[in-house]
């Protein structure tokens, strides 16, 4: 299937699968629903590691490669958490979802919308299906009162993603990797783009990117919640999954 065309399918489904949220997350088992989305991310994903193992034949550690990457192993790894670090990769997965359904339209790997003549391959079919998937399983989590997002809740998922980001680099400097991007000793580039000459201006806006993106997912929460007020579950306890009640 031509690029665009996989590109014009899937914001299709975007959009169809974000109304039955809107409208029907009330009916439905919020436990449910994440297990779904966690179900659909494993596959994904692993289906992910193995392309990129047949393409390349070898092993690249993708969890580190980019942020995406990074949330898509923290879905199913969720499940091992302590409610409060829970807590934090829920908020962070919710501010996400404008950027992930950005980078559903515009790959990392290659510009979407610039490839009116190529093929989709497998590897972009899944990317997409990652993005698209991770997008609105954020948006489930707000839509549906599962966490509750304020603004320092931007502040803690910035404090989360940098920490890790930093840990990232340090690995970079003693291990001579790669990981976001971000290697010292190699093409760093903030998603594969080299916008500064000098390392540190590199990493310094990176990183003030991920705060930009966060607070843009915070108002696009915000939109959604008042085009979807009327049904939303409003809790106390952010990582208390209730059944949905019907006002």
């Amino acid at each position: 299937m031509p690029m665009m065309t996989m590109v014009f399918v899937f914001v299709c489904m975007y959009f169809v699968c974000l109304t039955a949220i809107l409208f029907f997350h009330k009916y439905v088992d919020p436990k449910k629903m994440i297990l779904i989305f966690t179900i659909i991310d494993v596959v994904l994903f692993v289906g992910s590691w193995i392309n990129d193992f047949h393409r390349k034949g070898s092993f690249d550690f993708l969890t580190f490669d980019q942020i995406s990457p990074f949330m898509f192993t923290m879905l199913p790894l969720s499940y091992l958490m302590k409610d409060k670090l829970k807590n934090i990769v829920y908020q962070t997965a919710a501010l996400l979802s404008l950027g992930m359904f950005a980078a559903m339209l515009v790959s990392p790997l290659e510009a979407h919308l610039g490839s009116y003549h190529d093929k989709a391959s497998i590897l972009y079919i899944l990317d997409t299906l990652l993005h698209l998937n991770f997008s609105l399983f954020g948006i489930y989590l707000f839509i549906s009162g599962t966490v509750k997002l304020e603004i320092k809740s931007v502040l803690s998922s910035a404090i989360f993603l940098h920490s890790v980001i930093t840990f990232a680099v340090i690995c970079n400097f003693l291990f001579h990797k790669n990981y976001f991007g971000m290697g010292y000793y190699s093409n760093y580039g903030i998603y594969m783009i080299r916008i500064f000459e000098t390392y540190w201006a590199t990493l310094i806006v990176y990183l003030l990117g991920i705060v930009l993106v966060l607070m843009l997912g915070y108002e696009y929460a915000l939109l959604l919640r008042k085009v979807n007020s009327h049904n939303l579950v409003e809790v106390t306890q952010p990582l208390e999954i209730n059944q949905p009640t019907n006002n």
